[in-house]
């Protein structure tokens, strides 16, 4: 494993998103952002920004409420929406269900 080397701003771009995660979480996290950086050549604040989001992406989509979002993804019947209904249109429709759901607690 090559050593990387960041500067105070990349630093700060990876623990703003790092400090609020459980630890095994945060540990999973700073793996999978060292894994992407070390492919790249020159490092700049805007490649740590994308390996940040492409870690999260990858904690998010290897998460068990992922998984099970995955497997409960249905096509919705005609009554519900139109058969045209787009993935982004989709994802935006469970996400709010998802977070009316949340706001019943």
């Amino acid at each position: 494993m090559r050593m990387i080397s960041l500067s105070d701003s990349q630093l700060e771009i990876i623990i703003r998103e790092a400090e609020s995660m459980a630890d095994d979480s945060c540990q999973d996290f700073l793996g999978r952002v060292a894994a992407i950086l070390q492919i790249r050549g020159q490092i700049n604040d805007n490649e740590v920004s994308l390996a940040v989001l492409q870690a999260l992406r990858g904690l998010i989509h290897s998460s068990d409420v992922w998984k099970s979002w995955k497997r409960n993804l249905s096509p919705m019947s005609e009554d519900e929406e139109p058969a045209t209904l787009d993935r982004v249109q989709i994802v935006k429709r469970d996400f709010r269900r998802t977070i009316e759901s949340y706001s019943d607690f």
